[in-house]
């Protein structure tokens, strides 16, 4: 199925997302990757459960009475939004072997509607001072979730954040774990689809795009295997470490 020609460096449908929309890419397990487009499904994370130990604390907290303040708005901050994380880049091998279960599992292609919800990580080195995180709107609580430490840059994340109070009372957010919504699927292919979630799910409508699966480089994986299970939902294609430099790049000769 390989798409690429001598001198590309990436199939062509891979390039550019549709107009309104921005390519990202999504590191997962293979079990979880497989899943998310067999059950339409895609993960929203809390605050709380990232990684970085300054999650919701990039901002001066020295002031111990500030403290007290800060520690009461993360828990209403971690109870009020959910994110689902991407990379602009789906060819670091960091990013394949922290995020892709050592390059065993894959990464998703989405397209994400460009608007005012998705967010580039800002990478910073000084953390600001707030004076009063109370008086802080939303657009102001999200801006201090969407920047990290310079060393986190690697990543090349934006991060997709969904307000829980706002979307329940709009019925895009259910707390609930078999509570259907619905979500569009690929340009080629623009019928609805059901998107779950264990914990909370979001009706996304045209927000979201699972566009196709990027199979890791670990023997682990078996290409035939992959498509096999995804069937003609999306795109497929196999990636290796490349010969010359330290990226991943696409397999010219796939191996079944």
């Amino acid at each position: 199925m390989s798409e690429l020609t001598p001198g590309q460096s990436t199939p062509g449908w891979l390039r550019e997302a549709p107009k309104g929309y921005r390519r990202l890419f999504y590191f997962t397990s293979r079990k979880y990757g497989i899943d998310s487009i067999l059950n339409e499904k895609i993960k929203l994370s809390n605050l709380s459960k990232c990684n970085d130990v300054f999650e919701m604390a990039s901002i001066d907290i020295h002031n111990s009475d500030f403290r007290r303040g800060h520690s009461k708005w993360k828990r209403k901050i971690d109870a009020s939004i959910r994110l689902i994380c991407f990379s602009r880049e789906w060819q670091s091998p960091l990013m394949w072997g922290h995020y892709a279960d050592r390059g065993e599992g894959v990464c998703l292609i989405v397209d994400v509607l460009k608007d005012e919800f998705l967010r580039s990580i800002k990478y910073i080195t000084d953390r600001g001072r707030v004076n009063d995180l109370q008086d802080i709107n939303l657009d102001g609580c999200i801006s201090i979730c969407a920047q990290k430490f310079k060393d986190w840059e690697y990543e090349e994340e934006e991060r997709l954040f969904l307000d829980i109070n706002t979307s329940i009372s709009r019925g895009d957010i259910v707390d609930s774990s078999d509570t259907p919504i619905t979500t569009n699927c690929t340009p080629e292919q623009p019928e609805k689809r059901k998107l779950f979630h264990r914990a909370s799910v979001s009706d996304c409508g045209a927000r979201l795009r699972i566009y196709g699966i990027i199979n890791g480089p670990s023997a682990y994986n078996r290409l035939e295997y992959v498509r096999k299970k995804v069937g003609d939902k999306v795109k497929v294609f196999q990636c290796r470490p490349a010969f010359k430099s330290f990226k991943m790049t696409p397999q010219m000769r796939e191996r079944q």
